[in-house]
């Protein structure tokens, strides 16, 4: 109406989440045949309980079921095709992805393959505009790490060729908000498994994601906002206690609703900077994604400060930090971030990953050309030029 000057906004959510201690037994519930699994070896390794229930369940819900294993760190391309293939042959109801974010991601790019095995690699990378997907098989994401978000994102990563010998593959992502899976399962019981460093890499990154998420130039709504401070709030309480004790159920329970929170966030306003630069390390240096894209948060906030005063502001307020004054509040949310990184011994610069400083500077070209490229850099809130991503990556020397 006129004079109105409110901007609508559109929320994307998943269809449905069933969350906490016990909540894999949805899966006696399924009404299908074939069930064909996209599991991450190391869960399967770890943790042997969590996979019975699962087949278990699908048995008595009648199902006939097919597992293969994901790569462990981010799918490769040719890996996710040839692997489509598997699932035309099994011809499933449902694809349930179990493990972390890579086996969420590789399940999902196969739903398109499944019903589009001859998708150009163009189309397929066209982001927003695949072609119509139907039910031909639904999507069972049950995540055991708590960060990556996967589970209710648009996003999903793969590495493809590059042009470069010396660095074979870099990061893409298949992008729609199609894949976002049918049923989301939030079971605490399948994060006990994972080791403290994985707990801190993957907590970090949900981290990243709800502050990212929070600053994003794309509009927010009250969705988005609510869902990110709570993220953010629930995960300086909750990481350091996950990380320090696998068993604390109450711990893992509230760092998985963060993680989905956070990941909701990020489906509806996308990253930033840090996802953008973060991205080029695994690729180039085998850097797990959650290490990537948080040992440089520090030095993407502070590129982004001027732009992002108000909101620094108020994720300061939310988690109780007021100084009574702007600079010195924000100062010390960047120490807040710095003492939770302590907690859970998070590396803060590029020898702590073990990699050597002089192949690192001469691939910050490179890297830095990509991180411009990337979708995620896209929606930060300050849109930096070769110059300052090349700063973000030296800053971590």
């Amino acid at each position: 109406m006129e004079g109105w000057s409110l901007v609508s906004v559109e929320m994307i959510f998943p269809k449905l989440i069933i969350s906490g201690v016990n909540s894999l037994d949805y899966l006696k519930d399924l009404k299908g045949m074939r069930a064909f699994i996209v599991m991450s070896g190391l869960f399967a390794k770890s943790n042997s309980y969590g996979v019975s229930l699962i087949t278990k369940y699908l048995t008595q819900a009648g199902f006939k079921y097919k597992i293969i294993y994901s790569q462990g760190q981010e799918p490769t391309l040719e890996y996710v095709r040839d692997s489509s293939i598997q699932l035309q042959m099994f011809a499933p109801d449902y694809i349930i992805a179990v493990g972390g974010g890579s086996t969420l991601d590789a399940a999902k790019i196969m739903k398109v393959l499944y019903e589009y095995p001859n998708i150009s690699d163009r189309s397929l990378f066209d982001r927003f505009n695949l072609p119509p997907l139907t039910n031909r098989a639904k999507v069972v994401a049950i995540p055991t790490t708590s960060g990556t978000g996967s589970e209710v994102t648009p996003h999903n990563v793969v590495y493809i060729k590059s042009d470069n010998s010396d660095i074979p593959y870099i990061k893409s992502s298949v992008v729609d908000y199609q894949l976002i899976p049918d049923v989301v399962i939030l079971d605490p019981s399948l994060t006990v498994s994972i080791p403290p460093s994985i707990s801190a890499s993957t907590g970090m990154d949900a981290l990243v994601h709800a502050i990212e998420a929070y600053i994003s130039k794309k509009p927010g709504s009250v969705f988005t906002d609510e869902y990110a401070l709570k993220a953010i709030k629930l995960i300086f309480e909750y990481l350091p206690r996950a990380y320090k004790d696998s068993n604390d159920i109450e711990a893992r329970t509230k760092m998985q609703e963060a993680a989905t929170m956070a990941g909701i966030a990020i489906a509806n306003k996308g990253t930033g900077l840090a996802h953008g630069t973060g991205q080029q390390l695994g690729p180039v240096f085998n850097v797990r994604h959650g290490l990537s894209v948080s040992i440089v948060l520090e030095a993407v906030m502070r590129f982004n400060y001027d732009e992002c005063i108000n909101e620094y502001l108020e994720i300061s307020r939310y988690l109780g930090i007021d100084e009574g004054e702007k600079v010195r509040t924000i100062q010390k949310l960047f120490h807040t971030i710095k003492k939770l990184m302590d907690k859970i011994d998070f590396p803060t610069k590029i020898q702590d990953l073990g990699i050597n400083k002089e192949d690192y500077i001469s691939k910050i070209d490179f890297m830095a050309e990509n991180a411009l490229k990337n979708g995620a850099t896209l929606t930060n809130p300050k849109r930096p030029t070769l110059e300052d991503a090349k700063k973000v990556f030296l800053s971590i020397c």
